[in-house]
Parts: structure tokens; sequence; C-alpha cells
């Protein structure tokens, strides 16, 4: 079906009869015409009414003819049928029905939604709130209210968006306030750290989680000093205390100039016990996946002990503009 077209203050009237198409007669005083609201042919959703006779309906305007065919009948006081209109003046108008009309249901009782005029922000639920342009959806949801954070999302009960333009979805879910541009996908899925993407199941009974957790690092080189790759806003990737990583890293790297290529991939398993020591265990695995620069790039990667992290270093060649991008995937543990 072609897309509909809604105007607001269009009217018109018509004096047609029957069940065919209706000639519109003009705008009646205050409203405007079909053509002039829609400026052409269109689909539209009408209302025709006269007296006891009604007709709600999905139909097209014909800008040439100045016309309305009736396509699709919503609802009518004909059961629903199409109405064969008697003689007099009908009003034509352009309406939203009801029957397409999105709705929300409700067990228990309505909570309206709420728009705290203070923050912009707006919460629709039991206990909801919301903070700065932010919205929460759903019982005790908190968008960037309790912990103040602008431009976030929580949808479900419980949900807690609490990192500036983070979101949480799920039961539970929860970007702390730290954690900014992250997200939280799940039931209990928890980002503890700037710009994370964080999906799991939360071990509620044992006090820990199991999650997948995904970020994104990235580093431009000019010469052949060794660099550090760093998320968003100069974040690190890192862990908190007792907890194990068993990640992978997809590190690509491109010269524009040239137009040459390298990509390596790295996997290991990281810990931090509970002290907050950070290492690796064991030696990680590297696979060359391909190199235009005839073994000119390197690159490491290493447990972060000063920063409780996982670190990617890389190093280019003098003299040279080489763009860096990693996918950093992990499977974690944890006890925290």
């Amino acid at each position: 079906m072609a897309d509909l077209m809604l105007r607001d203050r269009v009217k018109e009237t018509s004096t047609t009869t029957g069940t065919g198409l209706l000639t519109l007669a003009g705008a009646m005083e205050g409203f405007r015409t079909f053509g002039g609201a829609l400026g052409g042919t269109a689909h539209v959703t009408y209302l025709i009414s006269m007296a006891a006779e009604w007709e709600v309906g999905r139909g097209t305007y014909t800008s040439g003819g100045n016309t309305l065919t009736r396509d699709s009948v919503y609802a009518s006081s004909n059961a629903g049928a199409l109405v064969n209109f008697s003689a007099g003046t009908k009003e034509v108008s352009i309406v939203q029905p009801a029957l397409i009309m999105p709705v929300a249901r409700f067990a228990g009782a309505y909570q309206p939604p709420k728009v705290l005029a203070s923050y912009d922000g707006m919460a629709w639920g039991g206990n909801a709130a919301a903070g700065q342009y932010s919205l929460a959806v759903g019982f005790d949801a908190d968008a960037g209210y309790a912990t103040p954070g602008a431009y976030c999302l929580a949808l479900g009960w419980g949900a807690k968006a609490y990192g500036g333009s983070s979101i949480a979805i799920g039961p539970g879910a929860e970007t702390i306030g730290a954690a900014q541009y992250s997200e939280a996908r799940g039931a209990w899925a928890k980002a503890r750290q700037p710009v994370q993407r964080v999906a799991c199941q939360h071990d509620v009974f044992a006090k820990g989680y199991c999650a997948r957790i995904e970020t994104e690092v990235g580093a431009l080189t000019t010469g052949a000093t060794p660099t550090e790759m760093l998320a968003m806003l100069g974040n690190r990737v890192k862990l908190g205390p007792g907890t194990a990583w068993a990640w992978t890293v997809m590190l690509a790297a491109f010269r524009d100039s040239n137009g040459t290529a390298w990509a390596k991939k790295f996997e290991g398993l990281l810990k931090q016990n509970s002290s907050g020591t950070t290492s690796m265990v064991g030696t990680p695995i590297e696979t060359l996946l391909g190199d235009d620069f005839a073994g000119a790039l390197s690159a490491a990667v290493s447990a972060d002990n000063a920063n409780g992290a996982l670190k990617v270093t890389v190093t280019g060649i003098a003299s040279a503009t080489i763009r860096w991008h990693a996918n950093i995937q992990v499977a974690a543990v944890s006890f925290y």
C-alpha cells in the first residue's frame, strides 16, 4: 500500500450521492482544501459525514478532478460497509482513524507519560524517571535521572541508563554512571566501562555474571612510534576485579595514499584478581590475515596492569599516515 498522507485542518464539502467517488466542492470556513494541503494526488484517510450518515476509510485524492475515491472502509454507519449517501451537503475531511492508531495496553492501572520540564526528558511507567533529553519506559526505569546523564534510553522493568549517551534495554539492564556511550542489552546486563556493548544473563544467585562484551578502539600513526589504541574520548578497555576475559582482537590498518592494507587476529586470556592485579594467562595467539606492507607494520596486545585494562599497541612506519581500527570481543565471567 502506498504511503498515507496526513494533513491538519483539511475539510471540504461535497454534494455527491451514492457509493462511488466524491467530487469535492471547496473548503469549509477556517479549513484548507485537499489540493492546497496535499499539493497533488495522494493517499489519505478520510471522514465523510452528513447527519446520521458517516464513513471512515482510506481513499485516493486526485488533484486533476478534485475527487476522492473511497478505496477501503474502516468503519461506517452502514455496519462497516460503503455508505449509500443520500442527497445533501457532506463534510469530507482528513482524519487519523482509530483502527490504525497506535495504542498502548496496560496491565493494572494506567500510568500516563510524564514530561519532566526541567530536564526535557520523558518517563512512562510506575516510578519511571528520565533526565535531560532522555526516555525511560517501564516500571522503575530510570534514564539518567537518579544518576544524572543526558541523552539516555532505558527500556524495561528496572532498566537503568546512567552513563551519558547510553542505552539499557531489558529487565534490570544497567549502564553505570561512568559507562558513557555504552549499551547494555538483556536481563541484568551491566555495562561498567565507557564505549562497551554488553549482553549477558546475570547470575543473581552466585552474585556474578557471564557477559558478552564488544568494543572498538582506534589510532592514527604518522611515524614508527608505538601508539596505544584507545576507545572514544580516550577511554581504555578495562576489566573489573575478580574477572576473566577470553578475548579476540581483529585489527586492521590502511594507508590511503597508496591503498596498502594489513590485518591481524589476536586471541588470548586476560584476568584481574580480586586485589586488582591484571595479567595475561599464557601467550596470546597471533594470526596474520594479510599484509601489503611486507612486514613493516607491527602490533601487540598486552595486559595493562597500571590501568587494569586490555592494551592494544600499534607501530607504523616513518612519514606514513596509517589509520588503525580494532574490534574487541570478549567472553567474560566475573564475581564482581
